[in-house]
C-alpha cells in the first residue's frame, strides 16, 4: 500500500528526499568523525615539567609563569607541595617551543579577616559595635608579603631564561 496525497504518492513529493536523507546522514556521521577525533587543545604544544625550590627547599603554591620573549603565548602553573610544577597554555597542557623569561612569584596575603573586621560574628550573626565597625574601617589592609626573593616577580628583572625545545622538557628551577 502507498501512502498518497492528493492521489500522488508521497515518494513523488519530493524526488529528492532519499538523496537528501542520505546526504544528511554522511553529513552528520562526518561532523561526528571530526568532532570526535579532535583534541580540543592547542596544536604545537609540548609538556614542560619541573621542580622550583628556593634556599634547597621545593616552593609549594607559587605561580609559574614562562613568558615567550617572541611572539609565543604565555604558559602557566602552580606548584604543587614538592615544588614541582607542569605547564599550561590556556586549558591546554604544554608550551609552545621558543625563548622564555620565567615569572615566579609567591605572595602570603597577610592574617586571615577577623570577626571584628566583618561587622558582625560570623558564628552567631551578632552584630558588632558600630565603633568596632569604624575602627576597623579605618585600618590599612597589609600589604602581601614576596616569600620569593622580588627579582624573579617581574619580566623585566628576571634572571631566569630558558629554552622550550619541540619535545619533551623537564625544566628545573632553582631560585637565589
Amino acid at each position: 500500500m502507498t501512502f498518497r496525497i492528493h492521489n500522488q504518492p508521497f515518494r513523488d513529493m519530493w524526488p529528492h528526499s532519499h538523496r537528501c536523507r542520505q546526504a544528511w546522514t554522511y553529513l552528520c556521521l562526518g561532523a561526528m568523525f571530526v568532532m570526535g577525533c579532535s583534541g580540543g587543545g592547542i596544536p604545537g604544544l609540548y609538556p614542560v615539567r619541573g621542580v622550583v625550590k628556593y634556599q634547597g627547599k621545593p616552593v609549594d603554591g607559587a605561580t609559574v609563569s614562562f613568558v615567550s620573549t617572541g611572539e609565543g603565548r604565555p604558559a602557566t602553573a602552580v606548584t604543587k607541595p614538592d615544588g614541582s610544577y607542569e605547564l599550561y597554555t590556556l586549558d591546554s597542557p604544554g608550551a609552545l617551543p621558543g625563548s622564555y623569561s620565567v615569572i615566579i612569584n609567591k605572595l602570603d596575603a597577610g592574617p586571615e579577616v577577623a570577626p571584628a573586621d566583618l561587622g558582625f560574628d560570623p558564628v552567631t550573626g551578632e552584630d558588632l559595635s558600630m565603633k568596632q565597625s569604624a575602627d576597623n574601617a579605618n585600618k590599612k589592609a597589609p600589604k602581601p608579603k614576596q616569600l620569593v626573593p622580588a627579582k624573579y616577580a617581574a619580566q623585566s628583572t628576571t634572571p631566569l631564561k630558558v629554552e622550550v625545545k619541540d619535545s619533551s622538557n623537564t625544566i628545573d628551577l632553582t631560585l637565589e
